[in-house]
Formats: structure tokens, sequence, C-alpha cells
């Protein structure tokens, strides 16, 4: 089965040369910036950009679908209310007001269906957690002793709530 692949890896990872790292302060400094990231580059600044993208696209599209829902409800409305005083229209009035309340009811059903709210609330959390831990790490003090120690508990942190949000869509679309 698998067995082999974990022996493997384990056999790889006592292998491997221990690594090689910089842990002056400016070294410190510089595994910090590179997980932390400025604009476009970095672990915590491009998790960041995308929670902030996904939350206001999941919003703009829960909210279109809320809009025609409740246009559709207005228009059913106004039909039944404007049907006595428009008798030649009857039938076009009739279908107008079987149809409108049903097209309100899938855009109100496409809106829950979509899960965009959740979507949205996921990305808030997220991205408030990225924030957070990104002034976790800018407030470790890199000059004190084993604070690469600090650095690697935050990113390993980082990363735990990244794999549990990957997670939990894995679930959700059954991978």
């Amino acid at each position: 089965d698998a067995d082999w692949v974990t022996c493997y890896c384990n056999a790889l990872l006592r292998a491997a040369p221990l690594p090689r790292l910089d842990l002056s302060t400016a070294g410190k400094a510089a595994i910090r910036d590179a997980i932390i990231g400025q604009g476009d580059t970095g672990l915590l600044a491009g998790q960041i950009r995308y929670h902030e993208g996904r939350e206001a696209k999941s919003n703009r599209a829960a909210g279109t679908w809320a809009n025609w829902g409740e246009r559709a409800f207005v228009a059913t409305v106004a039909i039944v209310a404007a049907k006595p005083f428009l008798k030649d229209w009857g039938i076009w009035l009739a279908v107008l007001a079987a149809v409108l309340p049903a097209s309100s009811a899938a855009f109100f059903a496409l809106r829950q269906y979509s899960e965009e709210k959740l979507m949205a609330e996921q990305s808030a959390r997220m991205r408030q957690a990225m924030e957070e831990a990104r002034q976790t790490m800018l407030a470790i003090p890199l000059g004190q002793p084993l604070s690469s120690q600090d650095l690697a508990a935050e990113t390993y942190e980082i990363a735990m709530r990244i794999l549990a949000d990957v997670g939990g869509w894995a679930q959700l679309v059954h991978v």
C-alpha cells in the first residue's frame, strides 16, 4: 500500500542535511519579511489580498441575487395591485403574476444555495486571522534569543489555519 511512501519520506528526511539559516537579527527579519510580504509577494500578503477579493465578490454576488428577488417580488405586488385597472392586459398580467413570484423564489433559492454569504463570512474570518498573524509576527522581538522559534511557531499556526480552510472546502465539495 502506501506504507512504502511513508518509509521513503522518513528516510529522505533522515538523510537530508540540517538547514543552514542566517539566524542573526537581520536574517530573522528577512525570514519574517518574506513570510509577511508586501504588495503581491509573501504568504500573508497574498492570503489577505485573496480573502479581501473573495469577500467583496461573494458579497456582491449575494447582493445581486437578493436585489433581483426583491425586484421580482415588488413587480408581483405592483401587478396584483394594478390588475383591476388594466383589464385589457388580463392574460398578460396573470402570466406575469404567476411567473414573477416563481422567479423571486428562484433568486432567493440561488442566493441561499450559492452560499455566497458563507464564503464572504469565511473570507472575513480568514483575512482577520491573517492580519492578526501579521501583527503577531511584527511584534516578535527579533533580537531576543530563540525569537526564531517564535517565528517558526507563528508560521506553523498560519499554515494550520490555511490548511483548515482548505480542508473545510474539501469536505464541502467532497474531494
